[in-house]
């Protein structure tokens, strides 16, 4: 797996799960009195939510530490691609 064009095989992760959701699309419409068929007034995307679980192993937990904090700031805003998938995700991180 890389985000923003690193290895987190470099970092010293290892990807144990991911669970990917698809986006969830709203329509919103209004039925007017009398019309046989409901008034169209937008249409947004929402974001998809990606859930992934990373595997750190070390001999120091100052050095895990260290590691998960820089992992987290690449994730900040990112670009993920898959070993195997040929997609590549643009993410935020929220939480």
């Amino acid at each position: 797996m890389v985000i923003n064009g690193i290895d987190i095989a470099d970092l010293g992760f290892t990807l144990y799960d991911r669970v990917l959701n698809s986006n969830k699309v709203e329509v919103v419409e209004d039925w007017l009195d009398g019309d046989i068929q409901p008034t169209y007034i937008r249409q947004q995307t929402k974001f998809r939510d990606i859930k992934l679980s990373f595997l750190c192993l070390g001999n120091k937990e100052e050095d895990a530490f260290y590691r998960i904090s820089k992992l987290t700031n690449l994730l900040k805003k990112s670009t993920i691609i898959f070993d195997d998938i040929n997609l590549s995700f643009d993410v935020s991180l929220n939480g």
